[in-house]
């Protein structure tokens, strides 16, 4: 009719419908005309039951990882999940990669929920200092299609360490040690090491070191010391060696010697002497000399018949009166070739007795620079054997 207006159209499906889109043709015609007219309506019918909303998985993962470890104690490792929708996720498998270690396991993640799940990791002590980095990635699968999130990398570092050990051990037997100081790094970097001993000058001379030591002196006190560069588990050793038996064995010796000494000793010792008592003039050319022989027992025990023997030189001759209280020899032989022997006799000497036999022996001629005198010869009686001792030769000037 020439007019417009605006028609609100409500349309209700027919019983058992089935749901979705659906295309419909709809015919207008007028009440004064007769003409109609056709349209075609897009249409979606609902179901008559409402179906629940379909979610994707939908979740993030974060690492954590301390960025220094010693590797002598466990890491944490703390890998932390997020479920970001409704979706109940029961199936997740995350992974931890790095070079030094890895590890996986499964777990679920609830709707809107966040995970924290935490693990450690146990390197191995002599690991060198060194940055490793770890990376992390979790796993899904839903309607047979696999959804992966990574994590943002995280980097850590090995701390370095060192630990010098040291022992000591100590070998004892009769007057000689042994000593062994062991040190070894217990580390992962390498390390030095010093050692120092007191010693004394005495303790020196009967001390060996292996390796050989330094001397160092420090305010007046003498040290030994080393010095060792170590790397890991290294061992280095010094052993120190005193020995007092050269020592013992030079005092039991020197006492052996003197108690032999002692023991083997001649009893008797004796000693000549020769002094000028007149020097002859111009007009008398005779000098004299009076001849000293002292013996003595030098022991605790007396010794039993000795015989004392002399020789006067051909160039002197014997004054034949002797000092009041002297011994007179028992016997004087007289001979061209060696000259004037005499000798006398002595029954026995009491413990440390001695006894002194005096002479005078005079010369016509004058001997520049003297005349040395043959020694005095003493015989005595040991057990059954007869033995000797000699005196010395002293110079007489004539």
């Amino acid at each position: 009719d020439g007019q417009e207006g605006v028609v609100n159209l409500y349309l209700k499906p027919v019983a058992h419908m089935k749901s979705g889109w659906k295309l419909i043709e709809l015919a207008v015609r007028g009440k004064k005309s007769s003409q109609t007219l056709r349209e075609y309506l897009k249409v979606y019918i609902r179901p008559s039951v409402v179906m629940p909303k379909t979610y994707l998985p939908s979740f993030s993962v974060k690492l954590e990882v301390p960025e220094r470890v010693d590797p002598r104690e466990e890491i944490p490792v703390k890998v932390i999940l997020e479920n970001r929708n409704p979706l109940n996720i029961t199936n997740m498998t995350v992974r931890v990669d790095s070079e030094l270690f890895s590890r996986e396991f499964t777990t679920n993640l609830p709707p809107l929920k966040t995970k924290v799940q935490t693990f450690t990791v146990k390197l191995d002590d002599l690991l060198a200092p060194t940055k490793a980095k770890v990376k992390a990635y979790a796993t899904t699968t839903q309607n047979n299609k696999e959804y992966t999130v990574h994590a943002d990398a995280v980097t850590f570092e090995v701390a370095g360490y060192s630990f010098i050990n040291k022992q000591e051990v100590t070998e004892k037997e009769f007057l000689k040690s042994r000593e062994y100081i062991t040190l070894t790094n217990d580390g992962n970097v390498e390390n030095s090491a010093k050692v120092r001993i007191k010693t004394g000058f005495f303790e020196r001379i009967f001390t060996k070191t292996n390796p050989k030591a330094e001397l160092k002196d420090e305010e007046g006190q003498k040290y030994y010391e080393w010095e060792f560069t170590l790397v890991p588990q290294e061992t280095a050793v010094i052993a120190i060696s005193k020995n007092y038996r050269p020592l013992a064995l030079g005092i039991v010796s020197l006492i052996v010697i003197v108690l032999g000494y002692f023991i083997f000793r001649p009893p008797l010792v004796a000693e000549k002497k020769a002094t000028r008592v007149r020097k002859g003039r111009k007009d008398d050319q005779e000098t004299e000399v009076k001849i000293m022989i002292l013996v003595r027992n030098r022991t605790g025990r007396v010794v039993n018949d000795i015989t004392v023997k002399d020789r006067i030189p051909r160039i002197a001759e014997l004054e034949k009166e002797f000092e009041i209280g002297t011994l007179a020899p028992t016997k004087i032989t007289k001979n061209d070739k060696f000259g004037v022997r005499l000798q006398w006799k002595i029954p026995s000497l009491d413990p440390f007795e001695e006894r002194v036999i005096t002479y005078k022996i005079k010369s016509r001629l004058k001997i520049v620079g003297g005349i040395r005198l043959p020694p005095a010869v003493v015989e005595f009686s040991s057990g059954k054997a007869v033995k000797s001792i000699v005196s010395n030769r002293p110079v007489a000037e004539m």
